[in-house]
């Protein structure tokens, strides 16, 4: 807690003392007396403590020689207890007001006591009284208290209920509430959900504002009243009043501190593991500042894939049950497309810099045709594959894929890719629960119907595995489906490291024969053994860029592209003007369909909170659209403006609520449902594929007009 800073008074005349905890070998009463009242000089006072037959453990202090210097008059303060002996033990007395009668309510209801009637207030009442804590309640030394776990049991396998203010009564509680440090009540964070919302009506903002946000108090906020879950956090706080608000940015802010320590944890292991300092170097963080943003941590260095899974295990070694994505809305991604930030100039033109740079290829990827052609095709089925996982049902893939003219043979690849990705997840998923698929009874539906079927599939192995008796099975299904998600993940990045060695090797050994001025000879039809070498490259990137994409998509959140990488991080969030190919635009437009129907679908509660979390991706999709020249085809504009609106001027404005300026944005172009954005949304995605297949060859790989030069640049194509 903060500490006062403030002068202090000497006066030597008796007697006002403003607290006595009964542990008074503990100086911990004077940092609650300074708490209290910041006016008050702190008592000196030294005793001699002596047990007292009858009392329980704890208990029992007999007031022995006591010697106090502190003001003679106290301040004037309401509600303020004053000392007075009775014996040898002190009664501690006081004027309660009426919130503080509510609070002894609460806790006298938790012991079964009969209430306090609130017109009470005002009077003098013993305190201990009040909240039905007297000696008479306390067990015997050697037996724990009511709801308290044994000494040998861990707290964190408790119920929550038995971590609460009530079922634990602790000294502190004899203060008055409106004078109780906001750890004090809220039991330093194990607490129920509902005593968590009681705190926030009684307290004020600047008890809030006191909390630490690096304590264990916020730690176990998260861990226990929200269960471990960003969802629920947003759910309860971020939607809430100033205070539950104020409490999620203190939440908020955990979470920035606590993701970078654990990072840096990873990053000493695994430049142990490889030693090599550059194995994890750094790291950049995309997300916004706002409450509700999650954070999607890009890692830099030569060891990447194998951090990812160091991170991991981290998390999990610090304490926490479930995946940094659940707990903290936070997901970890080794090296994809992007190795070099900015573009290359070639030719005039500032295109993007692609894997595989090389002697006289310094723009990196491909310098044969037909390799060129492939890796584009398969990047363009991969961005699709985003599509099918996203789209609602089968029959709106079946309508989308003939109306966007997809021929039978594009159409069965995709759905292949589709297939073994449902395969993979379902089975890692049956893994981990330790329970067979077909016992949790998946059906058919469940394998057609994309990113719901899979949610379902968790949903009913949860339920197998805990018989239905858990209220926390919708976190757990969502734990589980990620979870399966990141093995899978780490798994196909430890193939992805092996290529990408192979890789080096390979564009070392050409690197120097070209500056040996050597072809390797001339082998089979006059092809020399540099272009032969050359050949061997470009095969293992084409299998390096489909293993990058296939493992993106197992990565939760990220672009399976290298188009919509560019597009987005170097193009739109780096300000840079890069040109692609209209293949690579298309790409971006469709993978960022995908990813606005994802966001829709899962915030469809409402349309404002929909048209919110997808707009980014809408304007995205808009803005590569308008890149290749098609800002005529039909809602493109009306997309992009709305789009642009909502992800950079209506996001992150503290004075308005953003759910509704996003709702009346989209009621500017006549969409009023959730339903109605999904099939915008398909329809002008629809419209500029079926434009674009009908491109010749040539006019693909053209390039489209540059994203706008600086950040949050309005597009003017």
């Amino acid at each position: 807690m903060p500490s006062h800073s403030r002068s202090k008074k000497k006066n030597t005349d008796p007697v006002f003392v403003p607290q006595i905890q009964t542990q008074l070998q503990s100086s911990s009463w004077v940092q609650s007396a300074e708490t209290m009242n910041p006016d008050l000089e702190v008592p000196e006072l030294q005793m001699e403590p002596e047990p007292r037959e009858g009392f329980g453990q704890g208990f029992g202090h007999r007031l022995g020689n006591i010697s106090i210097s502190a003001p003679a008059t106290p301040p004037e303060s309401p509600g303020l207890p004053t000392i007075q002996m009775k014996g040898d033990a002190p009664n501690i007395q006081c004027k309660l007001t009426p919130e503080q009668v509510k609070h002894a309510n609460r806790i006298r209801k938790a012991r079964g006591l009969p209430l306090l009637p609130v017109e009470q207030a005002g009077k003098l009442n013993n305190i201990e009284e009040a909240i039905g804590h007297s000696t008479a309640n306390q067990p015997p030394a050697n037996q724990p208290p009511a709801n308290q776990p044994p000494a040998n049991q861990s707290v964190a396998n408790q119920p929550v209920a038995s971590q609460s203010v009530a079922s634990q009564p602790t000294e502190e509680q004899n203060i008055p509430e409106n004078q109780q440090s906001p750890e004090i009540l809220l039991n330093n964070g194990k607490l129920s959900l509902q005593e968590l919302k009681d705190f926030l009506q009684s307290t004020t903002l600047g008890a809030i504002a006191s909390l630490n946000p690096q304590s264990e108090t916020i730690r176990n906020i998260l861990k226990y009243p929200l269960g471990q879950s960003w969802h629920t956090a947003k759910h309860e706080l971020a939607e809430g009043d100033e205070k539950a608000k104020a409490l999620m940015r203190k939440i908020w802010e955990f979470r920035k501190w606590h993701h970078r320590n654990i990072l840096e944890r990873a990053k000493t292991r695994v430049n142990q593991l490889t030693t090599d300092e550059n194995g994890l170097k750094n790291w950049s963080a995309a997300g916004s500042e706002t409450l509700t943003s999650d954070i999607d941590v890009n890692l830099k260095g030569t060891e990447t894939e194998l951090a990812v899974k160091i991170f991991n295990e981290e998390f999990k070694k610090d304490g926490w049950d479930y995946e940094s994505g659940v707990v903290y809305d936070v997901n970890v991604y080794a090296l994809d497309f992007m190795h070099t930030f900015g573009g290359v100039e070639v030719d005039g033109h500032q295109l993007t810099q692609k894997e595989g740079k090389r002697q006289n290829q310094i723009q990196g990827g491909f310098k044969e045709s037909i390799l060129s052609q492939q890796d584009k095709e398969q990047q363009d089925e991969w961005s699709l594959v985003k599509v099918r996982l996203y789209i609602s049902n089968p029959v709106q893939w079946e309508e989308y894929a003939e109306a966007a003219g997809l021929s039978k043979k594009k159409k069965e690849s995709i759905e292949a890719k589709y297939q073994n990705y449902v395969k993979e997840i379902s089975e890692e998923m049956s893994k981990q629960a330790n329970i067979s698929v077909d016992a949790a009874e998946q059906s058919e539906d469940d394998m057609a119907s994309g990113i719901t079927g899979l949610n379902s599939t968790a949903e009913k192995l949860i339920h197998q595995q805990l018989g239905g008796k858990s209220s926390s099975g919708e976190v757990l299904a969502e734990n589980l489906l990620m979870g399966s998600s990141n093995r899978v993940y780490e798994r196909k990045l430890q193939e992805v490291s092996q290529l990408r060695k192979e890789l080096k090797d390979a564009i070392a050994r050409y690197n120097n024969m070209v500056e040996q001025g050597d072809n390797g000879g001339t082998a089979f039809g006059g092809v020399t053994g540099l272009e032969m070498l050359n050949g061997y490259i470009e095969v293992k990137l084409k299998a390096l860029r489909k293993l990058v994409s296939e493992s993106a998509l197992f990565s939760n959140e990220a672009y399976v592209t290298d188009a919509a990488v560019y597009h987005a991080v170097v193009g739109l969030q780096g300000g840079n003007a890069i040109e692609q190919s209209k293949a690579e635009s298309m790409q971006a437009v469709t993978e960022n369909m995908g990813d606005a129907l994802k966001e829709i679908s899962r915030h469809n509660d409402t349309l404002g909170e929909a048209a919110f979390k997808s707009a980014k991706y809408i304007w995205r999709m808009a803005d590569a659209a308008k890149n290749m020249g098609f800002s005529t085809i039909s809602g493109v504009n009306d997309l992009y403006e709305v789009g642009y609106s909502i992800a950079n001027e209506i996001k992150g404005q503290g004075n308005v609520d953003e759910k509704q300026a996003s709702e009346a944005k989209m009621n500017t172009i006549g969409i009023t449902t959730g339903s109605q954005l999904v099939a915008k949304v398909l329809t002008v995605g629809t419209a500029v594929r079926r434009q674009y297949t009908q491109l010749t060859k040539e006019q693909q790989t053209s390039l489209s007009q540059p994203t706008p030069s600086g950040k949050k640049t309005k597009n003017t194509n």
